[in-house]
């Protein structure tokens, strides 16, 4: 199995068979009103694209030259000798350490409360778990650092 950093939060994982999957590429923002991410992820070839949520730095599957696109998967997808798991869960909400408080901006310009259960659908998230080559491997992504129990379960 090979491992390899893509930037931001995006990772390529290629099987001993040569099956490749990224997971969470990057995009701008539309409005380019962030200072991060003023490029695109490059178009890049891969069998397989996932996406952990849908946030622009985590969602440009249109950046990917794949078989499959596998977008917020909750479930199982197998090809070869690459099985991948997405597991439903939620995004990070707690900001002290950012340099924006995310929580309050969206409160105030957008009347949106992101704390779970009842947050937009851009702050819910899926863990991507991919198996190949006799290794685990999880991508954490955006999730926030203490999921319920039954998400511990799944991840073994």
């Amino acid at each position: 199995m090979e491992l390899a950093f893509c930037r931001s939060s995006a990772f390529r994982i290629t099987s001993p068979k040569g099956i490749s999957v990224i997971i969470a590429p990057r995009r701008t923002h539309p409005a380019r009103i962030w200072d991060w991410y003023f490029r695109n992820f490059p178009i890049t070839a891969v069998n397989i694209g996932v996406s952990t949520h849908a946030q622009f730095y985590h969602d440009a599957l249109n950046r990917l030259d794949a078989h499959v696109l596998l977008d917020r998967l909750i479930g199982m997808y197998a090809f070869s000798n690459m099985t991948i798991y997405g597991l439903a869960d939620k995004h990070a909400v707690y900001s002290s350490c950012a340099i924006y408080a995310f929580k309050k901006i969206d409160k105030k310009f957008h009347g949106t409360n992101i704390e779970p259960p009842d947050n937009p659908r851009s702050w819910g998230h899926c863990l991507i778990v991919v198996e190949t080559g006799g290794m685990r491997s999880v991508h954490w992504d955006d999730n926030h650092h203490d999921p319920p129990g039954n998400i511990w379960k799944a991840l073994g």
